[in-house]
């Protein structure tokens, strides 16, 4: 299990963080969905509110909970630029106890006639940061001897 670093943690409870799961149905088929209940729980889990029991999103992430495969998850915040990119295990699908009761609660707050499907707690197992300067760090780790545009054009004016 990745551990959540205490800036991806503050990152996922920032409310103007948008947060992208993205799945693959069984057949391939790309998903990705917005889902603003996302938190890092204190264990280290990340949790969820999944809506619609019929819902792609769903039906991919019990597919790959039970064949054991990954899922995506992306959180940026556009006030200060942070990024990163989560990849974790479905492992639990809550429909009672404490963590359900309070997701339930904030759900209820916002769509009170919501009748939600369940809470999905996935694993981090690797957690990178996606912003720019991030991204091109380690692009020119792993590729020390590719010429960037900006080294063969020199400064921008």
């Amino acid at each position: 299990m990745a551990i959540l670093s205490k800036e991806v943690v503050e990152l996922l409870q920032d409310k103007q963080t948008v947060k992208v799961i993205s799945t693959m149905s069984d057949t391939g088929e790309l998903n990705a969905s917005i889902k603003g209940s996302l938190m890092a729980l204190e264990d280290g889990n990340l949790a969820y509110m999944e809506l619609l029991e019929t819902s792609q999103t769903q039906r991919n992430v019990l597919w790959a909970h039970l064949w054991n495969k990954t899922v995506s998850v992306l959180a940026y915040n556009p006030g200060n630029n942070q990024c990163y990119k989560i990849k974790g295990e479905p492992v639990k699908f809550l429909i009672m106890g404490p963590v359900w009761d309070i997701f339930l609660e904030e759900t209820w707050k916002m769509l009170p006639e919501a009748d939600p499907a369940g809470v999905w707690l996935i694993k981090p197992v690797e957690v990178v940061a996606a912003d720019y300067f991030s991204r091109l760090e380690a692009e020119e780790k792993r590729l020390p001897h590719m010429p960037f545009w900006s080294r063969i054009l020199g400064p921008r004016p």
